[in-house]
């Protein structure tokens, strides 16, 4: 069937190809969020309801820590008021990248989460959904924090609380 695509956006912000505010209720189906760049959240960043599906796949999407921030959330990045339901859909290729530090000798800027970064209150259920490929590296000097498959391997979630994952 048809697949819609949001791809190659990019914002010194936050959510690069989507952004939900919250309050906000948004359901993405049969989609391609693709090669989209933010701070946080380079492909999609939620504060608000958000489902996936449906094979959709977030892929080769960048959270850049810029002005001397942390990356956070490559692929997505969930606020504490975010609630998101993830289902047989793709995770693939994100990364999240801290900058270099502008003062010679000091140390870079941390990257976290390369797939999903969760932050503290919010919530994230992911089922039957692949999440490979995805990576947190950070500037020069300092480190990149669960990237590929995140906290403990809890699906590529990176902080945070009430994760699920089980297959289909």
């Amino acid at each position: 069937g048809e697949y819609e695509s949001v791809t190659t956006f990019s914002v010194e912000g936050e959510g690069g190809g989507i952004s939900v505010a919250a309050g906000a209720t948004v359901n993405i189906t049969k989609s391609l969020v693709k090669g989209n760049e933010a701070g946080l959240g380079g492909g999609i960043l939620n504060d608000g309801e958000m489902t996936i599906g449906d094979r959709s796949t977030l892929s080769k999407n960048i959270a850049r820590g810029l002005y001397e921030g942390t990356a956070q959330g490559g692929g997505i990045f969930n606020g504490g008021n975010g609630t998101i339901s993830i289902a047989d859909s793709k995770i693939t290729g994100n990364r999240a990248i801290g900058e270099s530090a502008f003062v010679l000798g000091s140390a870079g800027f941390k990257a976290a989460g390369g797939g999903i970064f969760n932050a503290a209150g919010g919530i994230v259920s992911i089922v039957a959904t692949k999440i490979t490929g995805n990576r947190a590296i950070g500037g020069q000097g300092s480190q990149g924090e669960l990237g590929d498959t995140g906290s403990s391997g809890t699906g590529g979630v990176a902080q945070g609380a009430s994760v699920e994952t089980r297959p289909a």
